[in-house]
């Protein structure tokens, strides 16, 4: 957008600098993901393993989280650390003010003709203080949004219980979708090299999307994830193929102790842990920890990002099936 506000000193140097390929505005695609567990708890069987898979005294649940990802993301300008009164620039370096949530809403257009070139993106949702303030004035194709479906729910047994002094109380299912607001940025994470700002010296950018807003009492926010690339001059975020999945981080408790699940964060990588339960008829066994059940690892099936110049991005909501 005009009028926007930069201090002439990169923050970032080289690093930070962008190329003519690269876009003032970018739309972000995730597919649909999975985190998907099973889990069978044994722990309520009174006598031996065959006794208990005949009364059903175990307790079998299902964890099941589908989320996707659609949004924007806008060039913020070099040197630019907050989007209001900055008083870290100098009277003769300010132009007005820049900010990422004008009201009345106008999509920021900060291009590579004002002041300099910037590898910084930001998404509407801004944190400030660690607290996210979901910028309203924006519709919600101008903000990054998840779309989540969660399922809860138990499959086998009956002692699948939990005590409240002081009652017994079933366990709580779930069955919901809903929407996470959520904040997404591209940044340089690099120390300048020797190689200055030629054209073909690579940078290592992280891109970030991570939930801002809480949903309902009982569901769970989506992951925080992490893609990274090495991008110069002449390659840009939108190019096919250069970013890659480095971390994704999720925890989950259920406010009724009622899980099931191990729910363990996970960066660089994800793990699945302990037996699969192969069905939900006779999940006790006679194993050296005595009648346990089965399962609590977490799978996870990711879906496909893109970074995409074709702005403006969809005006719908990301889909689940």
């Amino acid at each position: 957008m005009s009028s926007s506000r930069c201090c002439c000193d990169q923050k970032g140097g080289c690093c930070e600098v962008a190329g003519a390929r690269w876009r003032s505005r970018y739309c972000l695609e995730l597919g649909q993901c999975t985190i998907f567990s099973s889990y069978c708890d044994c722990s309520g069987c009174p006598q031996g393993c065959d006794d208990c898979n005949t009364a059903g005294d175990y307790c079998c649940r299902e964890f099941e989280l589908d989320w996707c990802v659609r949004g924007p993301v806008f060039r913020y300008p070099p040197g630019v650390l907050n989007t209001q009164n900055d008083a870290t620039c100098p009277p003769e370096e300010t132009f007005g003010t820049y900010s990422l949530c004008p009201n009345p809403w106008t999509a920021p257009n900060w291009d590579l003709t004002e002041h300099g070139h910037s590898s910084d993106y930001e998404s509407t949702s801004q944190k400030a203080g660690g607290t996210c303030t979901v910028c309203t004035a924006a519709g919600a194709n101008y903000r990054v949004q998840y779309r989540c479906r969660f399922r809860l729910e138990t499959v086998a047994g009956n002692d699948c219980t939990y005590f409240d002094d002081p009652q017994t109380l079933d366990c709580e299912d779930y069955n919901e979708t809903y929407t996470v607001e959520g904040t997404a940025r591209i940044q340089c994470v690099a120390t300048e090299t020797d190689g200055g700002c030629n054209a073909n010296v690579t940078y290592t950018h992280t891109l970030t999307i991570e939930p801002c807003s809480s949903p309902a009492a009982g569901l769970p926010s989506p992951p925080t994830m992490v893609w990274v690339a090495n991008l110069s001059k002449n390659v840009a975020p939108h190019d096919t193929g250069v970013w890659t999945l480095d971390q994704v981080t999720f925890s989950y408790s259920s406010p009724d102790g009622c899980t099931g699940v191990q729910t363990p964060a996970a960066e660089h990588g994800w793990c699945t842990d302990g037996a699969v339960c192969a069905n939900y008829t006779n999940p006790c066994s006679d194993g050296q920890q005595g009648c346990d059940g089965c399962g609590g690892g977490m799978e996870l099936t990711m879906g496909a990002f893109t970074v995409s110049a074709n702005y403006p991005c969809q005006d719908n909501p990301c889909t689940l099936t």
